[in-house]
């Protein structure tokens, strides 16, 4: 059974009007936060990040954004649909975070893995007391989060309605799912239309309306 909502969220592109108008063709934003409840205990060192894009989404059009894991800010390559890469916090922290991200672009799954590894075992760490993300506290030091952007699909209708969700897995605890947000894709250009009449027969006024 998955935790409930509270400790994961997603948040998505600002769009227009009530049913959250977006364009067609645009890279779209998305954020998927995280915290490891202080309740927890014990440090998280294995975050797995699971979302499935929406069919009216384009799966080829899939980048990675910068991601966040406690006190650890990480700026991802511009452009990338994937990544793998381990980054040395060994001086500091005592450990080295590795970074598994990407999209399958034939289920359009978009995941990320962060493990902090044991630099000694090349393991990830089993220290229940430190590590990648501490139980949450006043400072933050338990939240984190990944970003990504894409645009609609090729072909997408105007007003077909594009959800988003996540799941969340800390260690070994429970999955935690995010909230579900929804918009409407804008794939259609503005269509105008003008009018003028003239007040009064020889004169030089007219009413114009569009």
């Amino acid at each position: 059974a998955a935790q409930a909502q509270g400790a994961a969220s997603i948040a998505g592109p600002q769009g227009y009007g009530s049913e959250q108008y977006v364009p067609a063709g645009t890279q779209l934003p998305y954020t998927i936060r995280f915290t490891n409840p202080a309740e927890a205990m014990t440090t998280a060192n294995e975050v797995r990040i699971v979302s499935q894009l929406d069919l009216n989404l384009s799966a080829r059009t899939f980048r990675l954004g910068d991601m966040k894991i406690g006190g650890i800010n990480i700026r991802m390559p511009a452009n990338r649909a994937s990544f793998q890469g381990d980054f040395d916090f060994r001086q500091s922290l005592g450990f080295i975070v590795r970074v598994s991200a990407g999209i399958d672009s034939s289920t359009g799954i978009a995941s990320w893995l962060l493990q902090a590894i044991d630099p000694e075992t090349g393991e990830v760490m089993q220290d229940a007391t430190r590590g990648l993300l501490a139980p949450d506290n006043t400072q933050g030091q338990g939240s984190g989060f990944v970003s990504y952007t894409v645009a609609s699909a090729f072909g997408a209708p105007s007003g077909a309605r594009i959800s988003a969700s996540a799941r969340v897995l800390l260690n070994n605890q429970a999955p935690i799912e995010t909230n579900t947000i929804t918009s409407r894709l804008d794939a259609t250009a503005p269509v105008t239309a003008v009018s003028a009449r003239q007040v009064a027969v020889g004169g030089g006024d007219y009413q114009v309306t569009w």
